[in-house]
């Protein structure tokens, strides 16, 4: 990814804030990037702070940059009776996207999604696996690198024209290649390989089902290396069964890879409802369980990685079912692993300073952002705020480091190497509105 002198200048505020100072308001600049009446989604950003959204009064994607500009992703084919639908899943630094939209034959008839990647303001259908006999397909593009490698999924279909299996694919230079599965998929059984993003080293990782004589054993996180070959990460333990499961969530360019473990093989979704679910590296040929949290009330937490930088810092949830709830079913903690040592990070309230804290991005200079309650009050879960961590100890209340009279900052959606954050707020009218925090440190005000 790009660093920018901007970055650089944001490491030098990190150490001073790990020196014992305090910033305070202003410290972000913020952009509104458009009202949230006037956006129905918002994908991905990139390190110049562009941000790819979906408009609501005509439901296009556009490049929407600082400053306002907005250029438009066409479709594959113009919008009909039943279909439309398009979205933009990876961003590149040079502004190439991919994604998937809906095509049509020349009648306006529907032939399903396609993966697209669009460039030089063109949309071009990277195409799909054998279609049905009525010349209807399905493909969808998930991520992209800077080589132009493409990952996503394609799906195949039988004579009467059902899905009847998911392979993960990959486009390049090469055309259309079909990744494998773990192992040899029994007849009767469905292929449902799931890749899910690319580095730089054309790395891919993502889940695969695991068969053994016949026999599912579970799905179980995947690493497809640059020559399409695919490695099966492991799981942490197996029921008595054989059964497991793993799931890989997100790479470095060091080629680590992280996610979870059903240590109980159970795998089940959301997270939260997976008691056994434990946060897991996978790096050099090893598996590491990144070790245990403790909820409020003592008991061990099931937890999940969520992100990680190319230091090899990894951003980890844990989540505690049946406790007192401040923000999703059960009490949550977010921590940060980093050489070998998990740590707590402290919630912005002083009343139950662990609890109501969801991580969801780490950036190369270690900034970590999210959402959680920042309220000591009884809290309802509108209460809600955007989280920022300088220093990996401590969140910090995002509206108290931006000027924005009026506007409660909710949650963070992206975060960028630039230390840009893309967060979704909220007025007292209860209008909604996006906005682009850009870290301004030469305004940053140390407190002692």
């Amino acid at each position: 990814m790009e660093h920018s002198m901007q970055a650089r200048a944001l490491s030098l505020v990190i150490l001073a804030l790990s020196a014992g100072s305090v910033l305070s308001a202003p410290y972000y600049r913020a952009e509104q990037i458009l009202l949230a009446n006037g956006i129905s989604d918002v994908g991905p950003m990139n390190d110049r702070g562009q941000v790819a959204v979906r408009l609501y009064w005509t439901a296009d994607w556009v490049l929407w940059s600082p400053g306002g500009a907005l250029v438009q992703f066409p479709r594959l084919a113009p919008p009909g009776p039943g279909h439309g639908f398009s979205r933009v899943m990876d961003l590149r630094n040079d502004g190439v996207a991919v994604g998937v939209s809906d095509t049509a034959d020349i009648n306006g008839v529907y032939k399903g999604p396609r993966g697209v990647i669009w460039q030089r303001g063109r949309a071009v259908d990277l195409g799909t696996l054998r279609t049905a006999p009525n010349g209807k397909g399905y493909s969808w593009a998930t991520a992209v690198n800077d080589a132009g490698i493409v990952v996503g999924i394609s799906l195949r279909f039988d004579a009467a024209g059902e899905p009847i299996e998911q392979h993960a694919v990959r486009w390049s230079n090469r055309g259309l290649q079909v990744l494998p599965s773990l192992s040899p998929i029994p007849t009767g059984a469905a292929e449902d390989t799931r890749p899910r993003g690319i580095n730089e080293a054309g790395q891919i990782y993502g889940q695969s089902p695991l068969y053994a004589g016949g026999k599912s054993l579970g799905m179980r996180a995947t690493l497809w290396d640059a020559q399409g070959r695919a490695i099966n990460l492991g799981t942490l333990r197996v029921n008595s069964e054989g059964f497991g499961y793993s799931e890989a969530v997100d790479i470095n360019e060091q080629g680590q890879v992280v996610g979870r473990s059903s240590t109980g093989g159970s795998g089940s979704w959301p997270p939260s409802q997976d008691t056994s679910s434990q946060a897991t590296l996978w790096a050099h040929g090893e598996m590491t369980d990144l070790g245990a949290l403790r909820s409020p009330a003592g008991r061990p937490m099931p937890s999940e990685a969520v992100d990680l930088n190319n230091r090899g810092q990894i951003l980890v949830n844990a989540w505690a079912p049946g406790e007192q709830s401040y923000l999703y079913s059960g009490s949550s903690i977010t921590a940060l692993w980093d050489e070998g040592e998990l740590r707590e990070i402290r919630g912005p309230t002083t009343r139950m300073p662990q609890t109501g804290t969801s991580a969801l991005f780490i950036n190369d200079a270690g900034v970590i952002v999210g959402m959680g309650i920042c309220s000591d009050s009884i809290v309802y879960i509108w209460d809600g705020c955007a989280v920022v961590s300088l220093d990996g100890q401590s969140y910090q209340d995002l509206n108290k480091l931006v000027d924005l009279p009026g506007w409660q900052l909710t949650w963070a959606r992206d975060l960028n190497e630039a230390g840009q954050i893309v967060v979704h707020g909220q007025d007292l009218q209860f209008n909604q509105a996006v906005f682009l925090l850009t870290p301004v440190p030469e305004l940053a005000r140390a407190e002692r």
